[in-house]
Parts: C-alpha cells; sequence; structure tokens
C-alpha cells in the first residue's frame, strides 16, 4: 500500500469514510460532473417537505472502491453513529484483514490513528472547518452517511426548480449556474444545489467552492429499507478541481439500526503524534 497523505485521508475521512491514496500526478483533463437544465419556479426553499430518518443508532459496513487520478484502491470499512454525538470509522485495505486508520469525530473534535505508522491525531472540530474552507457541521459529515440533506444556508435562501421528476433547491438558479460554469473565467460565488425525487429524499447534492475551485458531488444510487426505514444502500462521492480527479464508490454490506453499541477507541503509548497544523 501506499505512503498516504494524512491530511487528504481527514479530508476524505470526514467527507466521506474512505481513506484515499496520495497521487502526485496532475489529470491532463478536468473532469464533469453532468448537471441538467431546470426550469424555474416562483416557490423558495422553506415551501419544500423533505424525508427524515428516525434513527438513534447507526451501525454499517461498506465495500468501497477509489479512483484518485485514474489510480484505484479497494477499501472495506465500518461506521458507527451515535446519532449528533459521534461518529467511529474503521478503515482497512480491502485485500488486508488489518485494521489500517480508525477515526472518532464528535461535535467538538476529531481524533485519528493510523495503525500502519504507529502515529496519531487530535484536533478540535475547528479543525474540519479550517481544512474544509467552509463552515461544515458535525451534522454534515453525519448526514453523508445516512443520506439526509444538509444545507449551507436558510432554507428561505434556496430557489427550486425542476428537473425532470426532481424538485432541485439551489443558491443560484441552476441555468445561471450552468452558463457560469461554461464561461472562461470560473464562478466566483458559492453555488449548492440538492435533488430531491418524489418520495421526498434528497438523492444528490452539489457544492461548488470558488475559493478551492472544486465541485464536489455525493449522489445515492440505491436504497435499502430496515425496519420500514429507507436509508442509503450504495452511493458515490466525487470532488473535481483543476488538479484532481477523485471518485469513490460505497456499497453498505450490513446496516443496523438503533441497537446501542460501544465506540472503541484508544491510543496506544507508543504512538507519536502525527505532524500537522491547528487553525
Amino acid at each position: 500500500m501506499d505512503k498516504i497523505n494524512t491530511r487528504l485521508f481527514i479530508l476524505i475521512a470526514i467527507i466521506s469514510s474512505m481513506a484515499i491514496m496520495h497521487a502526485s500526478c496532475h489529470t491532463k483533463k478536468r473532469g464533469i460532473i453532468k448537471i441538467d437544465k431546470a426550469i424555474p419556479t416562483q416557490l423558495m426553499g422553506n415551501a419544500v417537505k423533505f424525508s427524515f430518518l428516525p434513527f438513534e443508532w447507526f451501525d454499517a459496513k461498506f465495500n468501497a472502491e477509489v479512483n484518485n487520478n485514474g489510480k484505484l484502491n479497494a477499501l472495506k470499512g465500518r461506521v458507527r453513529i451515535r446519532r449528533d454525538s459521534l461518529i467511529w470509522i474503521s478503515i482497512k485495505p480491502d485485500v488486508a484483514i488489518i485494521e489500517v486508520f480508525r477515526v472518532l469525530i464528535s461535535p467538538d473534535s476529531i481524533k485519528l490513528i493510523n495503525y500502519l505508522d504507529k502515529q496519531f491525531f487530535t484536533g478540535s472540530f475547528s479543525y474540519i472547518r479550517s481544512f474544509l474552507n467552509m463552515e461544515v457541521s458535525f451534522q454534515t459529515v453525519q448526514n453523508i452517511f445516512t443520506g439526509e440533506p444538509s444545507f449551507f444556508f436558510p432554507l428561505s435562501d434556496y430557489q427550486v426548480s425542476l428537473s425532470n421528476t426532481d424538485t432541485v433547491l439551489s443558491t443560484l438558479p441552476v441555468n445561471d449556474y450552468l452558463s457560469m460554469r461554461h464561461a472562461p473565467s470560473k464562478p466566483q460565488i458559492l453555488f449548492h444545489a440538492l435533488w430531491k425525487n418524489e418520495e421526498n429524499r434528497v438523492w444528490k447534492s452539489l457544492l461548488y467552492d470558488p475559493s478551492l475551485k472544486t465541485e464536489t458531488e455525493i449522489l445515492y444510487n440505491s436504497y435499502q429499507t430496515i425496519n420500514e426505514v429507507v436509508f442509503p444502500l450504495s452511493g458515490q462521492l466525487t470532488m473535481i478541481s483543476d488538479t484532481s480527479n477523485t471518485v469513490f464508490t460505497f456499497t453498505y454490506t450490513k446496516t443496523e439500526l438503533n441497537l446501542p453499541f460501544d465506540f472503541p477507541f484508544s491510543i496506544p503509548s507508543s504512538y507519536t503524534p502525527m505532524k500537522s497544523k491547528e487553525p
């Protein structure tokens, strides 16, 4: 297994529960995330209903594949969530039985154990905000695993449009963003959009960050019903910038709800701190 870039891993662990291998090469061509045109309406986001998930405990094993600038890596892992309290992540390579990383995230902190290099990292949640260069919350991280919608602005700031059978909420008209997206200069405004299907589930979201010139999309390809509650079964995260195309796909292989569990996390005394700068 290649040397893992710790900062990049923490970013992906936060966003998607995956470990990603560092690639020094650059892509020759920027990828494109597909966005369909939309028909505007007179509605604002606070008039739209959403489906939220009634759960307190979430425990899921997953298989995943990461494609970073054309380099593929297969991974396995497990994620445990106590709603609004803790997120615990365990990761190992697909071909190994030995755990490589363990992560524990709370609303106030993030902790990481790197078993491969016998190192650890501890930091405040503000490190996550600084790292991502945005006001991400604990709930935002949690929602990526469970498929619930996250909003970066008040609902009243989102405009509503229609695209095929989806209701689209966006901070800027979708068609305007598409025009700006293909202009010679990149858009200079933060853009966030969510696609809601007929079952009131947000199955896709896209965020464009002008400071990083990066588009991040997460979509859920299929769903499963557990105890009469509908949860994602598989999904895909795509991050595209001028120098990097990263796509990972994941599938939950076993999911359990509302069964209390522990969050085992103990840093061995012989491990050394990772070199990382706090914000």
